[in-house]
Order: C-alpha cells, then sequence, then structure tokens
C-alpha cells in the first residue's frame, strides 16, 4: 500500500506535539543553563566572546534558574500529559506527510544520512548548540546536497520535524515522522524524506536497551521506494538508530538491536530480486564493525573500520583546549550476505557506490557545527537492468 497523504497542518495529533515541545522548553532552558554555569571557563567553549561577558551572562542565568526551574517543573508535567494524548490520538506509530513536490523519475538511487543531534542538552549528549539553532542551517545543507532518500536521526522535537518538513516540501514530496512515539519514552527521532514514492511501511521498537537509551523508544523504519512509471519497487530501505555506549551491556544491546533487524527485516526480504539498504547512526565502536557487518554488508567508505567519536566533541565542551581528531560516521551499506560471485543477484554484479562526507561536524568551532556527526551522501550504482 502506498503512502497516502496525511496534512502536517491538519493533524490534532501533530499539533499536540508541538504544544508538548512548547511546555517542555522552560525545563529545557533550565537544564542547559544550569549546564553552561557549570562548565569551564574557558575560551572556546563556544559561548560569550570574552571572559567577561561571559561571566555577566552565567550571574543573569543563575538569577534566572530561580524562576525557570519551578515553573520548568510544572509546564513539563502538563506537557507529558499532552503528547501522550497526542501519541494515543496518532493511532499508527509513525505520520506522513505528502507534499506538491514533483515525483523523481527512476533513475538513480542516492541517500544522504545524519544524525542531527536534534534533543534537548545538546551541549552535553553531543557538545552541539541548541537544535532550534541549527535546525534551518541543516534543512539547506539537505537542499544543497540533493539527494533522493533523506534519512535522519535525533530528530526528536516535533518543532524540529516541523521546521524540515516546511524547508523541504518543495523538493520532497514524501515525509515520515514522528515515528515510534511512546507515553513513557521519547520517540526514536527516526525521520525520512523521499523524492520517490514510499510503500510497504513497517516500524519497530527495539526490546534490548541499556543505560540512558532506555528512555528512548529506539527502533527502526523499513519502507519501499518504486517506480511510478513500471509500478516496481526498486529498492527496501531501512533506517535506524542503534544503541550507544561503550559498556557490556550496551555493547550487548546494540548487538541484540542489530540482530532483530535482522530477523524482522533482512531474513523476511527476497534481496536477490530488490537491493537492501541499511542506513543509520548505527553507534559502532572499534571492532564491531567486522564483528557484526563486514561480511554482509557492502561498504562505500572505502577503508576498513570507521566508527562513531561524538564523545571526542562532548569532552570539548568541559576541556576546550581538547584537539579531537575523528569524524563521527554513520553508515549507508548494500546487503549481499556473504555470496560467492557466481550466486549474488544480478544488480549486485555491477554494485559501486560515490561516497561523499559533508562537513556538518566542526572540530574547531561547536557554535558553528551543525551536528556531532558527519553528514554522507551516497549514491549506489548497480547493474543498469535495476535502472532501467
Amino acid at each position: 500500500m502506498a503512502l497516502v497523504q496525511n496534512s502536517y497542518y491538519h493533524s490534532i495529533h501533530s499539533t499536540l506535539f508541538e504544544y508538548a515541545n512548547y511546555l517542555y522548553e522552560p525545563a529545557a532552558y533550565s537544564a542547559e543553563s544550569f549546564v553552561r554555569v557549570i562548565s569551564p571557563l574557558k575560551e572556546g567553549n563556544g559561548f560569550q566572546p570574552t571572559i567577561v561577558k561571559e561571566v555577566a551572562y552565567r550571574v543573569f542565568l543563575v538569577a534566572s534558574l530561580v524562576i525557570t526551574i519551578p515553573v520548568g517543573l510544572v509546564t513539563a508535567t502538563v506537557g507529558c500529559a499532552v503528547h501522550a494524548i497526542g501519541m494515543l490520538l496518532q493511532g499508527r506509530p509513525y505520520s506522513v506527510y505528502k507534499s506538491v513536490a514533483p515525483i523523481k523519475q527512476h533513475d538513480t538511487l542516492s541517500i544522504a544520512q545524519l544524525n542531527i543531534c536534534g534533543l534537548y542538552l545538546s551541549r552535553v549528549f553531543g557538545g552541539v548548540i541548541n537544535p532550534h539553532k541549527r535546525i534551518d542551517a541543516i534543512a539547506q545543507e539537505i537542499l544543497q546536497k540533493d539527494a533522493d532518500v533523506i534519512c535522519l536521526s535525533e530528530v526528536h522535537l516535533p518543532l524540529l520535524s516541523k521546521r524540515l518538513i516546511v524547508q523541504l516540501k518543495e523538493k520532497y514530496p514524501y515525509f515520515l515522522y514522528n515515528i515510534l512515539p511512546s507515553c513513557t519514552r521519547v520517540g526514536s527521532g527516526l525521520f525520512v524524506a523521499s523524492r520517490y514514492p514510499i510503500k510497504d511501511i513497517k516500524v519497530s521498537s527495539f526490546t534490548d536497551r541499556a543505560g540512558l537509551s532506555s528512555c528512548i523508544n529506539k527502533g527502526y523504519v523499513a519502507f519501499s521506494v518504486f517506480n511510478t512509471t513500471t509500478q516496481e519497487v526498486f529498492a527496501r530501505i531501512v533506517s535506524t538508530h542503534l544503541q550507544p555506549g561503550t559498556s557490556e551491556a550496551e555493547r550487548s544491546a546494540r548487538k541484540a538491536n542489530f540482530q532483530q533487524i535482522r530477523e524482522e527485516v533482512f531474513q523476511t526480504h527476497d534481496f536477490k530480486k530488490t537491493p537492501l539498504i541499511l542506513a543509520g547512526d548505527l553507534n559502532l565502536e572499534s571492532g564491531e564493525y567486522s564483528q557484526i557487518l563486514q561480511r554482509d554488508f557492502f561498504n562505500p567508505i572505502w577503508w576498513d573500520e570507521v566508527h562513531t567519536s561524538t564523545n571526542e566533541l562532548i569532552q570539548k565542551v568541559w576541556n576546550p583546549d581538547l584537539e579531537v581528531w575523528n569524524k563521527s560516521f554513520d553508515y549507508t551499506l548494500l546487503y549481499y550476505p556473504g555470496l560467492k560471485e557466481e550466486e549474488q543477484p544480478s544488480y549486485l554484479q555491477g554494485k559501486g557506490a560515490e561516497f561523499q562526507q559533508i562537513d556538518t561536524q566542526k572540530r574547531d568551532n561547536l557554535e558553528e557545527s551543525l551536528s556531532d556527526h558527519t553528514m554522507q551522501r551516497t549514491t549506489f550504482f548497480l547493474h543498469k537492468k535495476i535502472y532501467d
């Protein structure tokens, strides 16, 4: 069944999610102000340009916290109730929107993947400034890169989803947002925009969680893109955000997350007929790529071992003199499970990809960094018959 139109601007549940977002703001402001007050008073934190101005501003923040903390507790409580009502009215574990933008004709498949760090306390959890100050620039970066399908993660705030749709709807006709909302946890944060029609949408929450991510309803969204001329599906895409962390429990949960996707999507999909692509922030630490993914996927990144390094930007908030060298890469991978050359489907025999990294992560200036991750744009070149 193809994606049907569901107006973002007239859906009651989306409006309630937005109101809840506004009600959370005082509490978020209080928390972010507190973090700024206790962070090291050094140049390079991405705050005021001089120490004197920063000290004066922190004095103001301390005074304002006397008001914003109690107000924030009250409004956040009401916001939770409003959010819960909106989730119940949504009726299904995702929302859709179809704009009047032109549908792209079937010739290539390019995917842009980015974790935007779109959550409260982004300076604590990602080392970057408030997402409301970054979202317009992120949308413009997406438009400039002109990918066919956009897969984003950590779009946790409903107002960010709305802003993205407003800015992208002239080019992208299909959107999936508010994916896997929850009354007791933060939603998954997954967001999809496509220039091709979408059908056969499947979402699922992960059963294994650990650490702070237990507060987030992490999972995946799988969907098919199809050719409007032939009405045939030409690729299935899985967008996800796996368990982060380095502890044994977090590593175990991450491995279980991937195994759940394997069992629910990979093993039920006829990949010999239609390409299957995995896109997302997989949060892999050193050594995990070769253990979990390398055997069954074609990776367009030419080096062997790439892993997430967002913790370095977080550390830079507390230690401005820290040199940050690594980049945080997400993944866009083509599934082909360990087949010999003669056993591969015809579209894989011409496999190849063009990989482009976009510098959304500014290591030397946190104020200018669009995210704690580096956006990647991947175009897959498969056997020509897939694109006829």
